[in-house]
């Protein structure tokens, strides 16, 4: 028999880099996207909850679950009606500079961080003034013709 599921159940210690998943926090559902600092270096998480207060998403250094689910490889689509150009960082939201993708996230109290999508390594974005930014996004799995979300940004209020 062939099962068709988002992902498979991994430990932390299995997610590379870029990896998406989700993971239960006292009964609530929680996607996240694993990151890490340059080659080598420490393992975290860019995490979608409000548990980062209104700083979301927020990097998680520590702490998250043994067990997740991790999902097959997704696909990020940006709603192109929530375009806007700009040169600050807004949190959560896709970033197009330099024709990469990144997104900024909440790092503790005060400072940002900014992913790469493609490789899901922190990086600072390019040096080329005024960038295109995206405030709502999903990201799903394309079958054949239709799309799937499995998630979406921002988060509803209630969650």
């Amino acid at each position: 028999m062939y099962v068709e599921a988002i992902g498979v159940l991994a430990g932390q210690s299995e997610l590379n880099a870029g990896d998406c998943f989700f993971f239960d926090d006292r009964g609530r559902t929680i996607f996240a996207i694993c990151t890490k600092e340059g080659e080598g270096r420490h393992k975290a998480a860019v995490v979608f909850s409000r548990e980062g207060g209104d700083r979301l998403p927020w990097i998680a250094t520590g702490g998250l679950p043994h067990t997740v689910l991790r999902t097959q490889i997704l696909q990020i689509r940006t709603d192109p009606s929530s375009l806007a150009f700009g040169n600050s960082l807004p949190l959560g939201h896709v970033i197009v500079a330099g024709g990469a993708f990144y997104i900024a996230a909440a790092f503790r109290k005060i400072d940002t961080v900014t992913i790469n999508l493609s490789t899901g390594i922190t990086e600072e974005l390019p040096l080329t003034g005024v960038f295109v930014s995206f405030s709502r996004w999903s990201a799903g799995i394309v079958d054949g013709d239709r799309w799937i979300p499995v998630f979406n940004f921002p988060l509803p209020e209630n969650h």
